[in-house]
């Protein structure tokens, strides 16, 4: 027969072991609840709840993921993901996502008031109001300074995901919900940076 000091440790030690499940599964859902949060405002109004669960899962095994979506792998990164760090593959993902939804604009690193038209037409659906020789192309502070500011007359804000790569990836974020989107961001390991002609050059 079980003594009752016994049982007590054993229905304890039960007991922690369910707690720090518990937990740890709370802690789960804050962060999927928080993500998903962060998907929902980048790519309002037409937000698809399956994307924060395919980022999620990119996120926490990269390698099965890869493994579990070879049609996903086929289809968005042309059959090879593996030049891709796998740390920040999760944000490749949604970055692929938010292009499908034409909410993130792809940019190579080389960029002109051409190029800036481009940008500004595409995230907002307008015909930009300025010309390629509006201002010096060869001062890229001015170059920022002139799209921010146009963007920021449409009521949004012109961001950029930040991958680590040798290219922009451009996002128009309301500019009431900046401050939120960049503290969800942060919350889940991803970078997105405003104010440009300050920030990608201070």
């Amino acid at each position: 027969m079980i003594k009752r000091k016994t049982l007590f440790l054993i229905l304890a030690t039960f007991c922690l072991a369910c707690t720090g499940k518990i937990g740890q599964h709370s802690e789960i859902q804050k962060r999927k609840q928080s993500l998903q949060e962060l998907i929902e405002l980048l790519m309002e109004p037409a937000y698809d709840p399956k994307v924060a669960e395919l980022v999620y899962e990119a996120g926490i095994d990269p390698d099965k993921f890869m493994e579990s979506n070879t049609a996903y792998i086929d289809e968005v990164f042309d059959g090879d993901a593996s030049y891709i760090d796998k740390n920040r593959f999760y944000i490749h993902v949604l970055l692929a996502e938010l292009e499908k939804t034409k909410k993130v604009y792809h940019q190579d690193w080389k960029f002109d008031m051409y190029d800036a038209a481009e940008v500004f037409e595409s995230l907002t659906g307008k015909k930009a109001p300025f010309s390629e020789t509006d201002v010096d192309v060869s001062d890229d502070v001015l170059l920022f300074q002139k799209l921010s500011e146009t963007f920021r007359k449409e009521g949004v804000e012109l961001c950029e995901i930040y991958t680590d790569g040798d290219s922009y990836n451009f996002i128009a974020i309301p500019i009431e919900k900046v401050k939120k989107v960049k503290q969800l961001a942060e919350n889940n390991y991803i970078e997105i940076t405003d104010n440009l002609a300050v920030n990608f050059f201070e």
